[in-house]
């Protein structure tokens, strides 16, 4: 999610290969990039990373399911194409 919204690798901010390990290990997700980092979709991405996080989630039985993703996708998309 954060290549798709940031043209950012997951852990671009870790320097070391073990910092990347450490942060899988411990739960630790991906940063959220400053506001300085703008983001490809502008103000859309406090909803994808919302629902990035939710993805994230420690529990399997939280996190949602490939119909609800693709439906939050569609419901932005569509919001994009309304505001423009």
């Amino acid at each position: 999610m954060r290549q798709f919204l940031y043209l950012k690798l997951p852990f671009a901010d870790r320097t070391t290969v073990p910092s990347i390990i450490a942060a899988g290990y411990n739960h630790i997700p991906p940063a959220r990039q400053s506001q300085a980092d703008q983001s490809i979709l502008g103000s859309l991405t406090p909803h994808f990373w919302a629902l990035a996080e939710s993805c994230w989630d420690e529990e399997p039985e939280k996190r949602p399911d490939i119909s609800y993703f693709c439906e939050q996708i569609d419901l932005a998309f569509h919001a994009i194409e309304f505001a423009y």
